[in-house]
Parts: C-alpha cells; structure tokens; sequence
C-alpha cells in the first residue's frame, strides 16, 4: 500500500468499529431489506464519515477502482509502488453499500477487470490542490 492512500484515508476518530453515521454498507441505506443500487448513498450524505481534509465517502457506498494493475505479492522494497503496466485486472479498494463492516478498510484490496462494470465499484474524482 502506498504511504498516500494511507495520508488519504486519514481521520480524526479513533473508533475502529465503522457504523452507519461514518459509512453506507450492509444494504441498509434506502431501509429495504433487499440489496439493490438504492442502497447507493448521494455523494457527501454521510460526513460523519468525511476524512481529515474533508473528503467524503472514505469508506463503504461504493468500492474504489484505482490506478494500480493487480499484483500479488506487492514488490518490496519499492519506489513510488504504483503498478501501471504488469497484468490485466486492475485494484479495487475498500468496501461498498452491499458489504459487511469487514470490508471498510481501505486496505481491503480486491481485482476486477475494466471491462466488467459491476453495481457496486466506482472511482473517486479528485481535483489539484491548486
């Protein structure tokens, strides 16, 4: 994991335990007992969950697609250890509206390939610090 994915994540509570004013999981938002895409927070809805600068939706709601090509292990040592050429599937980060607490870390990784478009994986825009 990257040193900036971590400062990213980065919060003001010490609370391990993610509960639904931090994060949208376990289909519970839209109150139906089925898991379906209303289960998708707006964007922003729940700032208790917001980082240290912030940014929201940090854990849970949707799982991240991002910049790294799947790898395992992780090469060690490394040097900026973003992996943009080797392999097909690309990294999905954290969990999303349809998973358990469990899965809410950033560092939960999985690997999907870009040409599946499942309901519950999305990426996260960002904007220059400028």
């Amino acid at each position: 994991m990257t040193p900036g994915w971590w400062c990213s994540m980065r919060s003001t509570r010490t609370s391990a335990a993610p509960t639904t004013s931090l994060a949208s999981f376990n289909c519970d938002w839209d109150g139906n007992s089925l898991c379906l895409p209303s289960d998708i927070a707006p964007v922003g809805s729940i700032i208790g969950g917001n980082g240290f600068w912030g940014h929201s939706d940090l854990a849970g709601n949707m799982t991240e697609w991002v910049f790294d090509r799947w790898a395992t292990p992780y090469s060690t040592p490394c040097t900026d250890c973003a992996n943009a050429t080797t392999g097909t599937e690309r990294v999905e980060r954290g969990g999303s509206f349809q998973d358990t607490a469990t899965y809410l870390q950033g560092a939960d990784r999985g690997q999907n390939t870009p040409t599946n478009h499942p309901q519950f994986v999305g990426l996260r825009c960002a904007r220059s610090g400028h």
